[in-house]
């Protein structure tokens, strides 16, 4: 039982504590300028092989092993040790985090029954491939990661923030996408919706709250689905000089049963960061319906007597 609640409380990250031996602005706030990468191999969600919140160094190894192994089996080229990703995120006691989700306790996300069909029908749908509408926003380049809840993504992450009195604008090197949040401000009007929805920003002592509300139609972004009435809070602080805590809450009553809560760290680095531009949408989507339109005259001509 007392091994439990030191499991408990390790994944409690430290993002309401007032830190003294932080970087802080002219005006006494916590600095956050930077680039920080968040390079980790734990998921989202608790993979059904895994029981509990944590587990050893000897089976996270064995974990990725045999994952990379079933990689390898279908097709996937990446190699093992791709430079892409890290390890997975270390709590106390020698340990590493199953899941970026740390509520509910099982780790996964609490779809609604009107979630999981919408995402079912979002699957079919890019098997069909009728029309450049089915293929996800960013293969079309509409958008990224860099929007709330921002992923990790398989991609290099590595992002820059940027920060005034007034504003903290995040670059996200994937796609080059960028968020520019007030602080202080007022939501748009509810009827202006965009795929990034809109954000602002509070002070809750040393820790930056943002409120993102306003998306667009519902859409699912590696496997975080948010629409219309969704409103994500992200909560940053620096944990330590080098170091931020980053935790968003999800609560939509239309696609979640709960309100759930993911955390991960991000580091600093001084890696530079690279401009990402997006080609796939200029000629990679017209090769990929042009392919779905010649399987399907395959179709029609084996069922032609």
């Amino acid at each position: 039982m007392i091994r439990a609640i030191l499991l408990a409380l390790a994944l409690i990250p430290a993002a309401h504590a007032q830190t003294a031996d932080i970087p802080r602005t002219t005006d006494g706030r916590p600095d956050f300028q930077g680039v920080w990468e968040s390079r980790w191999l734990t998921p989202l969600e608790r993979p059904a092989e895994l029981d509990g919140p944590t587990m050893t160094a000897e089976q996270a190894a064995k974990y990725q092993s045999d994952q990379n192994r079933k990689n390898e089996e279908e097709g996937d080229i990446s190699p093992p040790d791709d430079s892409e990703y890290g390890t997975y995120m270390p709590v106390a006691g020698g340990l590493f985090r199953t899941s970026q989700i740390v509520e509910p306790a099982n780790g996964k996300l609490p779809l609604t029954d009107a979630a999981k069909a919408m995402k079912a029908d979002w699957g079919k749908r890019l098997g069909v491939m009728a029309g450049p509408e089915d293929r996800m926003p960013n293969e079309r380049c509409l958008g990224g990661p860099g929007r709330a809840p921002m992923p990790i993504t398989p991609a290099n992450m590595f992002r820059r923030i940027v920060q005034t009195p007034d504003h903290l604008v995040i670059l996200t090197e994937d796609m080059n996408d960028f968020r520019m949040i007030a602080v202080g401000a007022k939501h748009q009007p509810a009827a202006i919706t965009s795929y990034h929805g809109d954000s602002i920003a509070r002070w809750e002592g040393d820790v930056l709250a943002i409120e993102t509300t306003n998306y667009g139609a519902a859409i699912s972004f590696r496997g975080v689905v948010v629409g219309p009435q969704s409103i994500v809070t992200e909560r940053i602080s620096l944990a330590a000089r080098e170091e931020i805590s980053y935790e968003f809450t999800v609560a939509d009553a239309a696609l979640y049963a709960q309100p759930w809560r993911a955390q991960y760290i991000f580091h600093r680095t001084v890696t530079p960061m690279w401009e990402g531009s997006c080609h796939e949408g200029n000629y990679g989507l017209a090769n990929i319906l042009l392919g779905a339109r010649m399987a399907e005259h395959r179709a029609t001509a084996k069922t032609k007597p």
